[in-house]
């Protein structure tokens, strides 16, 4: 029997807790957002830090893949709400379709 990763474990909450996040930063009244935002918006849509960190690893893999770089992981300049939003539904999309 293989030992799972929190990650693994967590992926079936994902894209519900990535939805709730791109809904948290939609109703933002600034119109630029950090990646502090993003950890904050993920852990207010859980009181599970595991989820939550695993819903955060899902999201900076699918920035990874699209070329948005390491915005997550360093201190990056604000981006547009609507944006970081629009990219976290299409990660929770594609977390969805590879279950």
């Amino acid at each position: 029997m293989g030992m799972t990763t929190p990650s693994e474990t967590h992926l079936s909450t994902t894209p519900p807790l990535l939805r709730a996040a791109a809904d948290l930063l939609a109703a933002l009244p600034h119109a630029r957002v950090l990646p502090s935002d993003v950890h904050h918006a993920l852990r207010r849509s859980t009181p599970e830090y595991g989820a939550a960190q695993a819903a955060l690893e899902q999201y900076d893999t699918f920035l990874q893949a699209n070329g948005a770089g390491n915005w997550l992981r360093c201190w990056a300049a604000p981006r547009s709400r609507d944006e970081v939003a629009t990219e976290l539904r299409a990660a929770a999309d594609t977390t969805q379709a590879k279950r």
